[in-house]
C-alpha cells in the first residue's frame, strides 16, 4: 500500500472539502487550498492517483472525491469565477439628499470616495460640492432609474429627509436591489423605512462608525440581504 499516495489524497480531499464549503457560503480564506488543488489537478500526480483508483489500488474506505474530474473542474472553475467577480467590484447606487437639503454633502463625498477605492459608484454626483442642475427633470428621472437597475446594491444616507431618496429606496425594493440605509441616531427616520424589514438599517453616532459597516457590506460575497 502506497502510504504517501494515500496521505496526499487525504490532504487534497480535506482541501476540496474546505473549498466546497466556501463556495456554499462558508467563511475563511481558501486561496491556499485553491492554489494547491489547482496545482495537483494539473500535475502528473493527479493522473497517477486517478489511475491507481481505477486499478483498484486504493483502500475501499478512502474518500476520493478529489479524484473525480468533474468535481475538481467544477469547484476550481467556480472559485475562479467568484474571485474574478470580486476583483471587478460592485456597482453601487449611492443615494443622498439633493433638493431636500445639502447640509451633509461633505459626508456624502467622503462616503463615496471610500466606496470608490474598490468599487464603482454610479451616482458620485450626489457628493459633488458644487452640484448644479444641468438636466431637465425627465432626464434626471430616466438616468436614476437606469442606474438603479444597473446597480448591485443601494447605499443611502438618510439623515436629511428627501422625497427623492425615499422614492429611490422604494424602487430598489420593488426591483429586488439590496438596500442599506445609514442615518444619525438623533434623527427620527420615517416609519416607512424603520417598519419595512426589507431595508438594512445602520444608525450611527459618529462618522467613524460608518466605514467598518461599509467594509462589511461591500466585502461580503454576493449582494443578498
Amino acid at each position: 500500500m502506497d502510504e504517501k499516495r494515500i496521505a496526499r489524497i487525504e490532504e487534497m480531499e480535506a482541501r476540496l472539502d474546505r473549498l466546497c464549503a466556501w463556495l456554499k457560503g462558508g467563511e475563511g480564506d481558501v486561496s491556499e487550498d485553491y492554489r494547491l488543488l489547482d496545482g495537483y489537478y494539473r500535475s502528473p500526480l493527479w493522473r497517477a492517483d486517478f489511475e491507481a483508483d481505477e486499478a483498484g489500488q486504493l483502500p475501499a474506505g478512502l474518500r476520493r472525491g478529489v479524484l473525480s474530474e468533474d468535481a475538481m473542474y467544477d469547484a476550481l472553475t467556480e472559485y475562479e469565477s467568484r474571485k474574478a467577480g470580486e476583483a471587478c467590484g460592485k456597482k453601487v447606487y449611492f443615494a443622498g439628499s439633493i433638493r431636500g437639503g445639502r447640509g451633509l454633502v461633505e459626508l456624502y463625498q467622503r462616503m463615496i470616495s471610500y466606496i470608490k477605492r474598490e468599487h464603482t459608484v454610479l451616482t458620485e454626483h450626489v457628493g459633488n460640492l458644487s452640484l448644479q442642475k444641468s438636466n431637465v427633470d425627465t432626464e434626471i428621472y430616466a438616468n436614476d432609474m437606469a442606474w438603479l437597475k444597473e446597480s448591485d446594491l443601494v447605499i443611502a444616507e438618510c439623515s436629511t429627509p428627501s422625497l427623492g431618496v425615499g422614492y429611490e429606496l422604494a424602487y430598489a425594493e420593488r426591483i429586488g436591489k439590496p438596500a442599506h440605509v445609514f442615518y444619525r441616531k438623533d434623527v427620527g427616520l420615517s416609519a416607512m423605512l424603520t417598519g419595512d424589514p426589507y431595508f438594512q438599517l445602520h444608525p450611527y453616532e459618529e462618522e467613524s462608525e460608518i466605514y467598518p459597516i461599509l467594509d462589511s457590506i461591500l466585502h461580503s460575497r454576493g449582494t443578498s440581504m
